[in-house]
């Protein structure tokens, strides 16, 4: 599972292993019936990504800009992830009815995989 939330801004201030503990606490007192016995537990940092705002506050809702040909998104927590896909989808143009020749995509290279980060 990945945690965050409140739990995460608290974190920022703690060492790995108080987090982690702070962690468990966390989901023993939020499911009692669940047992802790057998997980293995982790950190890691990310850096925030999100829209500068006036007086660097946080903003509370997702951020769509368009920059060139491109649309820059943020939701700025999970839970806006649908607004933003809403915002997202009202800023692109309508779909073609022509159908689309995506035969040429079939000669591109694969990527591989990429390592999960708990791995």
């Amino acid at each position: 599972w990945y945690l965050g939330g409140l739990l995460a801004e608290n974190g920022v201030a703690m060492d790995a292993a108080e987090l982690i503990r702070s962690a468990q606490q966390t989901v023993a007192d939020l499911l009692p019936w669940l047992s802790l016995k057998q997980p293995k537990w982790r950190t890691y940092r990310v850096n925030r990504a999100e829209p500068e705002m006036q007086g660097h506050l946080r903003p509370d809702t997702a951020s769509l800009q368009s920059q060139g040909n491109c649309l820059v998104g943020w939701p700025s927590k999970l839970a806006l992830a649908p607004q933003l896909s809403d915002l997202a989808l009202a800023a692109l143009p309508p779909p073609s009815q022509q159908p689309l020749d995506l035969s040429a995509l079939s000669s591109l290279p694969r990527p591989d995989i990429a390592r999960a980060l708990w791995d």
